[in-house]
């Protein structure tokens, strides 16, 4: 096979390839849905399939984001994933019942090419299907077929290699739609939104980094969207009965959320209203190194948000033929991860905080390539399917996935250093190595540079998983890691009927057993929820018991006693060290308030929570439960407490249009604060925001007693911070008056001490002194701390600073040492810094 045709793919910001699959946005996209509906034209079955599957598949094709993705043609699964769910039949006033004999399709864009086919299932007598043995990673369309009633087609289902995807229980003979109106800030309506549709999870766990990559650059995957009418009214009409999440967009406003969002059966959801903000974000031109434009270039803003983010979330948008673009539904005060990427050219990246809409031009530089070999160390035959994870230049992060003679091409690398590079292969341990080990070697512009890799058979975990009552658990998830490496990530096996799993490619060590099994409490004793591989590979294996847990029932309630629909209750483990182990234990209130959650773990001190857009969130804790218990515990939502407050100068003056962002402060987000500085304690904000009227005015309401941290910014204005509010369980407290300082700037350039060339890319920060011992404490105040990138000229700008003194330093610099000043007054001049070069740091494979 020629070079040329290998299957080769390069990741920007993620280390998966995922596709979005979107069917019902343009006029072409109707055909496709008749075939999905079962509509008929006169043609013979069998070839009418046959025809619509492979027209379905090319519009998916058609319609495939390879988020943000180069040059890639083809997305090769490498492994196999797991499917399940059930089919039932509403039926009004009586229980939904089990509908066996339904047909369940999984379709891709695969399905067109030479031997491609939908993949198939019928549902058994309980109604329940499974797809055992998916290609994986992919994402599907799930269709299920059932005359006389309306076909269900859910997007977006991404299946993980080595994981079962729950879909949960489709409902037959319950049509449903979700109706509402989207609007501006003042009222009126707003023409050609996107409505976006989620499923309401909780947020994935982190401690798989490249996977978490992955789904932040899957985060606009959606199960089905709308765009709203002339007179901002918009329908999303097939959804199944649940609770939902909607992500609203149009040009020129912020990208809003709603959560807790429910559809009924029986009824025609409605009346959710959004409201559009202004958006935010930076427009301009993308061109070479020549200055020329650079047409159908991408760009990818992701949103650095914090514990308290609803949903992880992207925006994209692409070049014109003049090489112009505009980014300016982003949400004003966030911070962004900006990347942008053309063929033929490396990606480049900038981090920067949304500030209205400002012009930012981006230069990309002629890309470098890096390719090799993988192969495996004791035969020395080349290793097919394996994963390559390139960290380069700008900490842009590209891979591919090696060929059947374990080839792997990376084309579009950004020239300057390799960072780090990694490899994970079926059965084979994770490879990584960085610095020195490269020997030297950088990419340069229109250069290949050659990296081979040797790869090790890894360790082996193996054995049953069992639930209580010693039956076997089939089709879970059940994953293992080594929590420090979180870059090396997940290595994942699904149980299979009997309930045998075998996890492969481990390295030596400590590692956390994660399982994923719905209706088993998780593992949380230590002894339980660890296994060790030893040095020499030596097989592992070891039955896992699912301990059945306890469970816990009873009612939403209003502060004035009556039930409340759709709220979230959500267990969490108390002690930090275990939250990675209790997770996803959470249920819906249904119509009468009520709620269920079963498989909760005991043993251990755990909170109970409840919340809802309406009220304040309400916790009880902590808990403990025992094996077997069953426990009915209502819980009561607070009206919540008011902070009002007004913006002023340092005159007094009002400050209109001021943003107030605020956030809990608890034990699952305290350690974000406990540098006290701005740029972590922003990973304790939530996403809501909030604007001053033209007297400066705000009220923040329905707020959870305890710690408060509120930010406040402006343009012109040093972004003001309090950590130390304290919040009461109802009423108004006492009004806030916040006074903003003038901001000023710290401007210079850096350059590399021999010769004097510009250095860009290179970050620098500035961040306000910290208290000496014998001066005033502050306890509640939360530092300034900014960091920014040189520009192609070596050149940065710090902005928005308090007049108090800094340290500035160059932190970050590839081949350079680093340099620091300290107490340096902000706008008292220029801070260059001439940097000496210094041989790459070490690393290790």
């Amino acid at each position: 096979m020629a070079r040329g045709r290998r299957r080769a793919g390069i990741l920007v910001g993620a280390a998966v390839v995922a596709a979005l699959l979107v069917l019902w946005q343009s006029g072409a996209a109707s055909d496709v849905l008749g075939w999905l509906r079962g509509e008929d034209d006169g043609v013979p079955a069998a070839d009418l399939e046959a025809s619509r599957v492979h027209d379905v598949s090319v519009e998916l094709e058609r319609r495939l984001v390879l988020n943000g993705l180069p040059g890639v043609r083809d997305a090769a699964a490498s492994g196999r994933g797991v499917v399940v769910g059930s089919v039932k039949l509403f039926v009004s006033g009586q229980p939904a019942k089990p509908l066996p004999g339904v047909e369940v399709l999984l379709l891709t864009a695969q399905a067109r090419r030479p031997g491609g086919q939908p993949l198939r299932e019928t549902t058994l007598s309980d109604g329940s299907f499974v797809f055992a043995a998916v290609p994986a990673p992919a994402s599907y369309a799930l269709v299920v077929r059932h005359a006389p009633y309306r076909d269900v087609v859910r997007m977006g289902q991404a299946v993980g290699q080595g994981r079962t995807l729950d879909v949960g229980e489709i409902l037959l003979g319950a049509p449903t739609s979700l109706a509402g109106e989207v609007v501006d800030s003042s009222g009126r309506p707003v023409a050609g939104a996107r409505v976006q549709v989620f499923a309401d999870a909780s947020r994935p766990d982190s401690i798989d980094l490249l996977r978490a990559l992955a789904e932040v650059q899957s985060a606009l995957d959606s199960l089905s969207e709308a765009a709203s009418e002339s007179d901002g009214s918009f329908v999303v009409r097939d959804l199944s009965p649940g609770r939902y999440l909607l992500r609203v967009s149009a040009p020129g406003y912020a990208s809003t959320f709603r959560s807790d969002v429910r559809v009924t059966v029986d009824e025609r959801s409605g009346g959710v209203r959004v409201v559009l903000d202004p958006g935010a974000g930076w427009y301009g031109s993308v061109v070479d190194a020549e200055g020329r434009p650079v047409a159908g270039a991408r760009l990818v803003a992701i949103a650095m948000l914090g514990e308290n983010a609803q949903r992880l979330d992207r925006v994209n948008a692409d070049t014109a033929a003049d090489g112009g673009y505009r980014l300016d539904t982003l949400v004003a005060g966030v911070r962004y991860y900006v990347e942008a990427w053309a063929e033929g050219h490396g990606p480049t990246t900038f981090m920067a905080i949304a500030e209205g809409l400002s012009r930012r031009d981006v230069t990309l530089a002629r890309s470098g390539r890096v390719e090799g070999r993988l192969v495996d160390k004791a035969t020395g035959q080349g290793v097919a399917a394996a994963l390559v994870s390139l960290l380069g230049a700008s900490f842009t992060l590209v891979a591919a996935q090696s060929d059947e003679s374990g080839f792997y091409a990376l084309p579009n690398v950004a020239p300057g250093p390799m960072l780090l590079l990694t490899a994970k292969a079926p059965g084979y341990e994770p490879f990584g190595m960085g610095g020195e080990a490269f020997q030297g070697k950088v990419v340069g512009a229109g250069q290949t540079t050659v990296v081979d890799i040797t790869l090790t058979r890894g360790g082996t975990f193996g054995g049953r998983l069992l639930g209580p009552d010693g039956r076997a658990v089939a089709y879970a998830t059940v994953a293992l890691a080594i929590p420090g490496r979180r870059f090396e990530g997940e290595s994942a096996a699904t149980t299979g009927s009997d309930g045998a799993f075998l996890v492969t490619g481990l390295k030596s060590g400590e590692h956390e057993i994660r399982i994923t099994a719905p209706g088993f409490a998780p593992l949380v004793a230590e002894a339980d929820s660890k296994v060790v591989i030893p040095g020499d590979f030596a097989p592992v294996t070891r039955d896992l018991r699912l301990p059945g847990g306890a469970a816990n029932t009873g009612r939403v309630l209003a502060p004035d006693g009556t039930p409340v629909a759709g709220a979230l209750v959500e267990v969490k483990a108390v002690v930090a060290a275990l939250r990675g182990r209790v997770r996803d234990i959470v249920a819906f209130s249904d119509g009468a308030g009520g709620y269920r959650l079963v498989a909760v773990p005991t043993g251990v001190e755990l909170a109970l929570s409840a919340r809802h857009d309406a009220w304040a969130r309400v916790e009880q804790g902590p808990l403990r439960f025992s094996e077997g218990q069953r426990q009915i515990l209502d819980l009561s939502l607070r009206p919540g407490a008011a902070l009002p407050g007004r913006v002023v100068d340092e005159q007094g003056r009002a400050v209109a249009e001021a943003r107030i962002r605020w956030g809990h402060v608890g034990p699952e987000n305290e350690e974000h604060l406990q540098r006290g500085d701005s740029y972590r304690a922003d990973g304790a904000l939530g996403t809501r925001v909030l604007h001053s009227d033209r007297d400066g005015r705000f009220r923040l309401e329905r707020l959870e007693a305890g710690r408060l941290l509120l930010r406040v910014e402006r343009e012109g204005f040093a972004d003001w911070y309090r950590s130390d509010l304290t919040i009461g369980t109802e009423g108004d407290a006492a009004e806030l008056t916040v006074t903003l300082q003038g901001a000023l700037q710290v401007r210079g350039r850096v350059t590399a001490a021999a010769g004097g060339a510009p250095l860009a890319g290179v970050w620098v920060y500035a961040e306000e002194n910290k208290p000496g011992n014998d001066e005033p404490q502050d306890p509640g105040r939360v530092r300034a701390l900014v960091a920014v990138q040189t520009g192609p000229d070596g050149t940065y700008v710090l902005e928005r600073l308090p007049p108090v003194k800094c340290k500035i330093a160059v932190w970050l610099a590839l081949g350079y040492e680093g340099q620091t000043r300290r107490d340096v007054l902000p706008g008292s001049g220029s801070q260059d810094f001439a940097l000496e070069a210094q041989p790459p740091p070490g690393g290790a494979r």
